[in-house]
């Protein structure tokens, strides 16, 4: 109700205002100027929630907005809601407390989005992933010590996948855990297969380098599934590292512990 008030405030009085369901708001804005006084419409609202706390039960309670713009002009008037939702979603993607418009491009990311998430759950069980090994060197003797273990999707139908494309989605649906195992089993078979060929040259064995999620990382199984595999590969734990990116967010509830 407070935030209704406060859309209510700033939205023109000749339009509309409604509450759409849950925690969001659509508003209609008829007759206006053009495009930019839409959006400068749009960020009045989001500062209208944002710019100072709500007052709940005697507690001070920080909202911010996503905000989603699309025009009536440029779609038939029954896709400008939907429009309006994907361009919200794109908001909240992008961290939200932020104004997007509409384009069309993003309906069609929304589309492959939808499209690597139900084959991804088939990917493995297809055979469609792989894994490509990049070199670490030794600078000071130009020797190979190992290799990072980098996954790749042959997806049937869109092509080569990175893994910006169906990671993120993986942790988001909990497909990251027989992902990750599966990514580690593949890793850990490609280094003892060095390890035999290393040991019959009489050369030290390579260790892989694995990228972990920090979903993975907070899943309270993931030592035991560690434990299990490097046990079935039967090599040295020392061949085997675990990197987290840089840009993997672990939040402070994660507990911490030590694997042996």
């Amino acid at each position: 109700a407070q935030a209704a008030r406060r859309l209510r405030a700033v939205v023109p009085v000749h339009d509309t205002v409604a509450r759409w369901g849950s925690d969001e708001f659509a508003v209609l804005v008829e007759n206006a100027g053009g495009a930019q006084e839409v959006a400068e419409i749009a960020e009045r609202l989001a500062r209208a929630v944002g710019g100072e706390p709500f007052r709940v039960a005697g507690q001070q309670i920080a909202l911010t907005a996503s905000v989603g713009v699309a025009l009536a002009d440029v779609d038939p008037p029954g896709l400008v809601l939907r429009n309006a939702d994907v361009a919200m979603a794109r908001a909240k993607d992008a961290g939200g407390d932020r104004v997007e418009v509409y384009a069309a491009h993003m309906h069609a990311d929304v589309v492959r989005r939808l499209e690597i998430l139900s084959d991804l759950q088939q990917a493995i069980g297809n055979g469609e992933l792989t894994l490509q090994y990049q070199p670490i060197v030794e600078l000071a003797t130009s020797r190979v010590t190992g290799a990072e273990a980098l996954v790749r999707w042959r997806h049937p139908t869109l092509g080569l996948l990175a893994p910006a494309e169906f990671i993120p989605l993986a942790e988001a649906t909990g497909a990251i855990g027989p992902l990750g195992e599966w990514i580690l089993e593949e890793a850990l078979r490609a280094v003892a297969g060095w390890s035999s060929t290393a040991a019959a040259a009489g050369a030290a064995p390579g260790y892989v380098s694995v990228n972990l999620s920090a979903v993975q990382l907070s899943d309270p199984a993931f030592a035991t599934a560690l434990a299990r595999i490097l046990r079935a590969s039967g090599i040295s734990p020392q061949q085997l590292v675990l990197e987290v990116t840089e840009s993997a967010k672990l939040e402070q509830d994660v507990a911490a512990g030590t694997l042996r």
